[in-house]
């Protein structure tokens, strides 16, 4: 992954098995925090299916899903609007691409790594765009694996934390209207977004640790990184099976 802000190359890791994460450090790794791992229930009924999860359990998660999903804010605003994007349309989106900020650290995105998003073979993958008053102004990437929809990816040119709550919603929103989606997860690896997510119904369920290798810029492990599903397999990866959060 390319570090925005350093024009320099970095390797990402995320999570991985206790085997793994004991030697990434004699590989050169240091941590750059954690990414926590948050859900929204979207459909409650749609749990009752076939999961990694005992089926003496089920009962109990379906009660805890219905009350998430109760407790959950709804709407984001009249002059909110998203709109799918299509392959065609993507160098004409390339304007509200992620960019650095002060304190945030964030990674490379560009219409080639969407373009290939899209097509993967795993799970359906759709692109939104994000518009407020006519404006395109953010957008986010949704992916479908079985009965899970994940939010790969999302950015919008604000530091208006209404702002940030509004493309959650919209992306709930959008993610809701999917025939087979009971939840929504999505990542945080900073406070700004783990509270955005909280603040739209969205509940902490792990933390993975973040890892990277940037021998150039030691700068990027003390920086508050952003990362998301996109930047590793999370977004599309499964076993075949639901693996439910809620």
């Amino acid at each position: 992954m390319k570090y925005l802000g350093a024009g320099t190359d970095a390797l990402l890791a995320i999570g991985g098995s206790a085997q793994t994460r004991q030697l990434l450090p004699h590989l050169g790794f240091r941590a750059a925090g954690k990414a926590g791992c948050f859900v929204r229930t979207l459909h409650p009924l749609r749990i009752l299916t076939r999961s990694q999860y005992p089926a003496v359990k089920l009962l109990p998660r379906l009660a805890r899903s219905a009350y998430w999903k109760m407790r959950a804010p709804s709407g984001y605003g009249d002059d909110w609007r998203a709109h799918h994007i299509g392959p065609g349309e993507l160098p004409a989106f390339e304007a509200v691409l992620p960019t650095p900020r002060l304190g945030l650290a964030v990674f490379e995105r560009s219409a080639g790594l969407f373009r290939y998003a899209l097509e993967c073979p795993i799970a359906t993958m759709g692109l939104y765009a994000l518009e407020k008053a006519g404006q395109v102004r953010g957008y986010f990437l949704l992916a479908f694996a079985l009965r899970q929809a994940r939010l790969a990816d999302c950015w919008i040119d604000s530091d208006d934390p209404a702002q940030w709550s509004a493309l959650i919603q919209c992306a709930a929103a959008t993610a809701s209207e999917h025939p087979d989606a009971a939840e929504l997860a999505a990542w945080a690896s900073d406070e700004p977004m783990a509270q955005r997510l909280r603040e739209c119904g969205f509940h902490e369920r792990d933390e993975l640790p973040v890892k990277v290798l940037a021998a150039r810029n030691p700068e990027l492990t003390e920086s508050m990184l952003r990362v998301q599903m996109l930047d590793n397999d999370a977004a599309y990866r499964h076993p075949g099976r639901n693996e439910f959060w809620a």
